[in-house]
């Protein structure tokens, strides 16, 4: 999920790439989805997501990519986004950022 705290529209003057963390592989070659508008869309490689330059999160929202992954064992991993992945003609993620993915179970 991508959070514009802004009144306006943030524009992406980057691709704004998401490596998934060591153990967990996204399933199927451009199968990624997304609400952001703009740019040319997502797409993804089996360990990677990656939106378009020009995709716009709205003002005061937030637009999501969605991708379904998989992972040999289930458990927590960390997904990380470095300081600067996130660029937009607003500005940018000064920071780091943490997120945990929970792998439960096998999907059947």
């Amino acid at each position: 999920k991508l959070t514009n705290p802004n009144v306006g529209a943030a524009t992406l003057t980057a691709p704004f790439t998401d490596t998934m963390p060591a153990g967990v592989t996204l399933v199927g070659i451009n199968t990624a989805t997304t609400t952001c508008v703009g740019g040319t869309g997502v797409t993804n490689t089996t360990t990677a997501v990656t939106l378009a330059t020009g995709a716009v999160i709205p003002g005061n929202s937030s637009c999501t990519m969605t991708v379904v992954v998989t992972a040999l064992l289930k458990g927590e991993y960390c997904n990380k986004l470095l300081s600067g992945t996130l660029r937009t003609d607003k500005g940018y993620n000064a920071h780091e950022v943490f997120a945990v993915l929970t792998v439960k179970a096998k999907r059947k």
